[in-house]
């Protein structure tokens, strides 16, 4: 026979409600002790569980995202690799290829004005020479 019950019978009538008390006490102390301690490993169980239930629909999702984004790249792709000319690479090399001519042709023409600046100096330096020059009265010489 259990001692628990051994307890009970040398118990006192009149004792007994409150043996009854205590030990439910005891119990649902022990239970909640427990529940607390464990409340972390039930938590991350039920959130386990709550994520593979929703698996299935999120490998929906992910499988029609991925998809998406494949044909977002392989358009990415066609642009940015040579395709005879309709390519965004094709149009930048086009682009820098004319930026390039643009660049020496304005370089030629600052030449050509330093050049014409030049020879403008030039021309006003010839011009200023042959121009005769005004005479000056010198302090000796008296016009009178």
């Amino acid at each position: 026979m259990a001692v628990w019950l051994e307890i009970v019978k040398l118990t006192p009538p009149w004792l007994l409600p409150f043996v009854i008390v205590v030990a439910v006490l005891v119990v649902l102390f022990l239970l909640g002790r427990a529940v607390v301690r464990a409340w972390p490993a039930i938590k991350q169980f039920v959130l386990t569980v709550n994520a593979i239930t929703g698996l299935p629909e999120f490998m929906e999702r992910t499988d029609a995202t991925l998809d998406a984004q494949n044909q977002k790249i392989g358009e990415i792709h066609h642009e940015v690799h040579f395709n005879n000319g309709s390519s965004v690479k094709d149009a930048a090399i086009r682009t820098e290829r004319t930026a390039l001519r643009v660049e020496k042709g304005v370089k030629g023409l600052y030449r050509e004005i330093d050049a014409l600046k030049k020879a403008d100096a030039d021309l006003r330096s010839e011009l200023d020479d042959t121009r005769p020059k005004p005479q000056h009265p010198t302090q000796g010489d008296n016009p009178a």
